[in-house]
C-alpha cells in the first residue's frame, strides 16, 4: 500500500512489482549526488521494472550538475512514469520510507550517515 502511494503521489507508474529506489538528502558533493545522476540513464534502460525518487535541495555544484543532468532524463519519454525529481526541499510522507525497496546513499566521506 505504501508503495502504490508513494508512486501515485509523484506520477510514478502504479505496479506493486516495480523496484523504487528513493534518494532523500542534500544534493552536495559529500552526499555522492552526482554519482546517482550518472547512472539513473544506464539503470532505467536496463531494469525495465526500476522506478527513482530524488528529493533534496541543492547545496553545491555538485547537486547543479546532478540537478541538470536528472532534468534531461525527465524530458526522455521511456523514462516517464519511472522517475520523480525535486530539487528543492519538500516535506515527505513517511510512506515513501515505508514503501522504497532500495534507499540511496551514495557518499564520498562519510564513514556512516544519518538515516531515520
Amino acid at each position: 500500500a505504501a508503495k502504490l502511494a508513494v508512486q501515485q503521489r509523484y506520477g510514478l507508474v502504479q505496479s506493486s512489482s516495480a523496484r523504487l529506489f528513493v534518494f532523500l538528502g542534500r544534493w552536495v558533493k559529500q552526499k555522492g549526488m552526482d554519482y546517482i545522476a550518472d547512472v539513473a540513464g544506464w539503470m532505467l534502460d536496463n531494469f525495465e521494472d526500476a522506478q527513482l525518487v530524488m528529493i533534496g535541495p541543492i547545496g553545491d555544484p555538485y547537486g547543479s550538475y546532478a540537478e541538470r543532468k536528472m532534468q534531461m532524463l525527465q524530458q526522455v519519454e521511456r523514462y516517464e512514469g519511472r522517475l520523480f525529481m525535486h530539487a528543492g526541499f519538500l516535506v515527505v510522507p513517511n510512506e515513501v520510507k515505508l514503501g522504497c525497496d532500495f534507499c540511496l546513499m551514495p557518499s564520498r566521506d562519510e564513514p556512516f550517515g544519518y538515516v531515520d
